[in-house]
């Protein structure tokens, strides 16, 4: 019988995951004996309770949103330890790509009896992410996401994109895909290893996890009336021939900004050092518990 180590960030969710607190220790006292729950304290520490569980553990399991998935899985690349995904946050997106349900009892059932599969991450320079790093429009619109209170899941960041759309400004970038280099104004730049972000929006309908690619998704510059009409066909994954967006699946891309634009890793902004950005996947960097075999 697998022991757990189960790393709950009571901030997911906007602190709603902390009644799993309770839910989550009367389904584990008679299940699994010999696991823990181990609850976060401040931001950050959920990747110091991974390190700590790692190896003491058959299994350590992120309870919360994508980003308690990435900090955990920061932790967990290139080991042998198992990582099992309970969410617990307001979009999950990345579970969408390993079969995982949303419901509790579902994701549990997983925990006992599913089958590791070994899946790819991302890193751009020292960021790792699992589902999706979005740059300009992208970390733009997951910023005021996360700055929004009123709204749930796919309609806060739908509402999000609709702000952002007047926000945002196009920005430059050189572009190399082994030594051919582009030079592009955009408004967008999306490395997605997860098919959804943003609750509904369906970045990448190509993306596996399991294939040691990346799937790059650009958006050339657009009209501000344009845009919100392009939202509701990325929600349903029909943008592929759009003329305004080019779809790229490769392992590398190596980026240099000409200023700095804001950035989002797994919906949580981030702050990469310097203009030059190297993304890469991570082939097999993790063994996640899913419900049957990836493709």
């Amino acid at each position: 019988m697998r022991t757990f180590a189960f790393l709950i960030n009571p901030a997911a969710n906007r602190w709603k995951s902390d009644e799993l607190h309770t839910r989550l220790r009367s389904e584990i006292e008679g299940r699994w004996p010999g696991s823990a729950i181990m609850l976060s304290r401040k931001p950050g520490h959920i990747a110091g309770l991974a390190k700590e569980a790692a190896g003491r553990y058959d299994a350590v399991v992120a309870c919360g949103g994508d980003g308690t998935v990435r900090e955990v899985a920061s932790v967990l690349r290139h080991t042998d330890t198992l990582m099992g995904i309970l969410p617990a946050g307001s979009g999950n997106d990345f579970r969408k790509s390993l079969g995982i349900p949303r419901d509790l009892e579902g994701a549990l059932d997983i925990l006992e009896n599913g089958t590791p599969a070994e899946v790819d991450m991302g890193l751009c320079n020292e960021i790792p992410f699992v589902n999706t790093l979005g740059i300009g429009f992208d970390g733009m619109t997951n910023r005021l996401a996360a700055e929004s209170g009123l709204l749930h899941g796919g309609l806060r960041y739908a509402w999000a994109a609709l702000r952002a759309n007047f926000m945002i400004k196009p920005w430059k970038a050189r572009i190399w895909m082994g030594e051919q280099l582009q030079e592009r104004q955009l408004l967008m730049l999306t490395a997605a290893n997860g098919r959804v972000e943003g609750g509904s929006f369906t970045i990448a309908p190509d993306a596996s996890v399991t294939d040691g690619l990346l799937d790059f998704i650009l958006l050339r510059p657009v009209s501000r009336a344009l845009l919100p009409i392009l939202l509701p066909i990325v929600t349903q994954g029909m943008h592929r021939r759009l003329p305004q967006l080019e779809m790229w699946q490769t392992s590398r891309l190596e980026l240099e900004l000409e200023g700095p634009v804001m950035m989002h890793a797994d919906g949580e902004t981030v702050n990469p050092e310097g203009t030059r950005l190297t993304i890469t996947c991570l082939p097999k960097a993790l063994r996640i518990l899913v419900p049957e075999p990836l493709k």
